[in-house]
């Protein structure tokens, strides 16, 4: 079971140090969040609670992604950095592959790149790119953004995406692995045709199992071996180190987990470094996971 420390809804100045933190404890790495603003009107309302209200505040930190994951690699040696999700389709193209293979070079390939789809129009409308057709766009950038981060001579003719040859660098040092969030049908789909792995939260643990069913079996209708596509889950419940075994053997591969809640999100960095340390010893250390 991987552990993946959730840094949304914390002060920016706090992940650096909590990222050495965790990289200590045993966590493979950290989740973080995207958006670009908070909108004073959301239409069509955040579909995430039952009053359309998002649950953070207009104030919450939303560092970028790339920049931040670029800063703990500078502090860590080993601690990778997936991105839970980052809505690439409200950017261009090229800003997307140069963000992403930037941090990923400059953190010896320690990045996984999870994309969504987005669900806020304004972030969308604000940076000029088409809120309709998003999930198919995402798609088509996708497959560029492998052949750009590859090296080399680029050029691509479809649907959404037309250019003549381009050569970009830096390149990855290692292919970038990429997963999908998204918990609709088509989202599902689209993971297991196209990415390496799905992201996602929202489900209770009794409900996880139906999704990682779910998941392998689109993916033996593509043809796909499950064993080589990772899903990780945030449960709605608080975990227990018996509720992930069972997940694990039901085929979890890993779980986002913000271990530092139980501290408060205003509560200073020493705090969540002794909440993360309780998780570590209490839910990690039954597993077989751990550092120092």
């Amino acid at each position: 079971m991987r552990f993946w420390q959730f840094t949304g809804f914390m002060p920016t100045e706090q992940v650096l140090p909590l990222a050495q933190a965790s990289e200590r404890l045993g966590f493979e790495g950290l989740a973080i969040p995207d958006h670009l603003f908070y909108p004073q009107e959301i239409v069509p309302a955040y579909p995430g609670t039952a009053d359309g209200v998002p649950f953070w505040r207009p104030d919450t930190h939303w560092p970028d992604p790339w920049a931040l994951a670029s800063a703990v690699g500078a502090v860590t040696t080993t601690l990778r950095c997936m991105t839970a999700v980052y809505i690439a389709p409200a950017r261009d193209l090229f800003t997307v592959a140069k963000s992403i293979s930037t941090a990923a070079v400059l953190t010896q390939g320690r990045v996984v790149a999870g994309l969504g789809a987005g669900w806020c129009r304004e972030e969308f409308d604000q940076t000029g790119q088409a809120f309709s057709g998003r999930g198919r766009r995402m798609a088509e950038m996708i497959e560029v953004l492998r052949r750009l981060w590859a090296g080399g001579w680029v050029e691509h003719h479809g649907e959404w995406f037309d250019f003549d040859a381009v050569s970009m660098a830096p390149v990855p040092p290692a292919p970038i692995p990429i997963t999908l969030g998204g918990r609709s049908e088509i989202a599902l789909r689209r993971a297991t045709r196209i990415a390496d792995g799905w992201v996602g939260g929202g489900s209770s643990a009794t409900a996880v199992p139906e999704v990682i069913d779910r998941l392998h079996g689109y993916l033996e209708e593509n043809g796909r071996d499950p064993a080589d596509f990772e899903i990780t889950i945030q449960p709605r419940e608080w975990p227990t180190a018996e509720v992930l075994d069972e997940l694990g053997r039901a085929g979890l591969d890993g779980i986002r987990i913000p271990a530092w809640e139980p501290a408060g999100e205003e509560s200073p960095v020493e705090a969540k470094i002794e909440a993360i340390e309780r998780f570590a010893e209490e839910v990690m250390r039954p597993l077989g996971v751990g550092g120092a």
